[in-house]
């Protein structure tokens, strides 16, 4: 099961399938419980724990979709739970491999944990918390079911401007998407002229490592709201980036 607050989660699964052949997933967007990475440390954790509880029976595992649930509530639940439980993180390492400044835009809760802290030490980075950038990605994609809805929102292109601003500000040539929201905005032109970097394809990997591909190859969509018409346009969201490029 992969699990995210909503549907930036779905960036992740993208991958993953590309891995998973036979694997039948459940795609959990907790979209009720949306943004986790405005929550306080406490609130996730409890949170998380009681959707985890609530699927135990009808999975083999987790892959946790979001650097902020990661950070904060997965070395703690992989003591509670008996399945494996795989995180993800800002690609920081990757990027900053030739010491070049790069910018890390995160979730406010994700820039205050330890583990990322001690992740951006002694790299080059200039951190960037967006408090608003996911929830903006969010409703557009929410409403419209399609990235190419990215470019013409208002709210998204606000958020863009002032990322632009920081970049030229400071001579900075790469970015690190530190929320699987922030993702899909490489797969528009807001952003195609500087270096993105993300952490799906180590997460993907890292899952094909630890769970078998067994199964009917089935991908399920179930949104915490039991919003149907979500359902729909997640499910048009994933076909529209598993067929990106090709």
């Amino acid at each position: 099961m992969v699990v995210d607050s909503g549907i930036g989660g779905i960036s992740t699964l993208v991958e993953i399938r590309r891995r998973f052949e036979h694997a039948d997933i459940l795609y959990f967007a907790d979209d009720v419980f949306m943004p986790y990475g405005s929550k306080s440390k406490i609130e996730l954790i409890d949170h998380l724990a009681n959707v985890l509880e609530r699927f135990e029976n009808d999975i083999c595992g987790v892959v946790f979709a979001c650097n902020a649930a990661t950070g904060v509530a997965a070395e703690l639940l992989r003591k509670v739970f008996c399945f494996d439980i795989v995180g993800t993180e800002p690609a920081v390492v990757p990027a900053c491999a030739d010491k070049e400044r790069t910018l890390v835009l995160v979730t406010p809760l994700e820039s205050r944990q330890i583990k990322f802290e001690r992740l951006i030490v002694g790299k080059n980075v200039l951190v960037s918390p967006r408090p608003n950038l996911a929830a903006k990605i969010e409703k557009c994609l929410g409403k419209y079911g399609s990235v190419l809805a990215l470019e013409k929102s208002k709210g998204v292109l606000s958020e863009v401007e002032e990322i632009r601003d920081i970049l030229a500000e400071n001579n900075i040539k790469k970015i690190v998407l530190g929320c699987t929201h922030y993702v899909f905005l490489k797969y528009t032109k807001l952003l195609n002229d500087f270096t993105l970097f993300d952490g799906n394809v180590g997460v993907a990997a890292q899952a094909r490592r630890v769970f078998a591909d067994v199964g009917g190859g089935e991908t399920g969509f179930v949104f915490a709201s039991g919003n149907k018409k979500k359902s729909q346009l997640a499910l048009r969201l994933f076909e529209e980036l598993s067929n990106f490029g090709l």
